[in-house]
């Protein structure tokens, strides 16, 4: 079953988060990289992934048209915006400052360097996901049009 529902998109974007980081911090645990951390702090610090994570997958959600209608174009806008909203999302959380003092030397860089990395990403995920779109929209049309024959065949009898 492909997801549909908001919280769907929003449950896989903050589960794939959390996966990730959560595999580079026992990465790090193990290599003894880890360095000091207050362990009392880990949970606030996995809600803020996952929830960076959830708004990132309703993102998509909410722009999956664009992928429908525009194609690769559609899949690198998608993209463009989901990296700058994953790139302030960190700002806010992790380095505020980012966005105020620092804005115009450390903020402004990094929100630029989200955008080819955005328009890239966006375009080669949307690319490898692009077969099961259409496979899924043929199914629908083919089912709606089976409903439309069923119809018109029932207004005839």
């Amino acid at each position: 079953m492909r997801p549909n529902q908001w919280w769907q998109f929003g449950l896989i974007g903050g589960s794939v988060l959390t996966i990730a980081t959560a595999t580079k911090l026992a990465s790090a645990v193990i290599r003894g990289t880890v360095g000091t951390v207050e362990w009392g702090e880990t949970g606030g610090f996995a809600a803020a992934i996952f929830g960076m994570g959830f708004v990132c997958g309703v993102i998509i959600w909410a722009e999956r048209g664009l992928s429908q209608r525009f194609g690769p174009v559609g899949d690198a806008v998608i993209g463009l915006v989901v990296m700058e909203a994953f790139f302030v999302s960190c700002m806010l959380l992790f380095q505020p400052e980012m966005l105020g003092s620092e804005f115009e030397n450390n903020g402004l860089p990094m929100l630029g360097f989200a955008v080819p990395l955005g328009l890239f990403a966006g375009w080669l995920i949307g690319r490898d996901f692009r077969p099961q779109l259409t496979a899924e929209q043929r199914r629908r049309r083919k089912f709606l049009e089976e409903l439309e024959d069923e119809s018109a065949h029932e207004k005839r009898a």
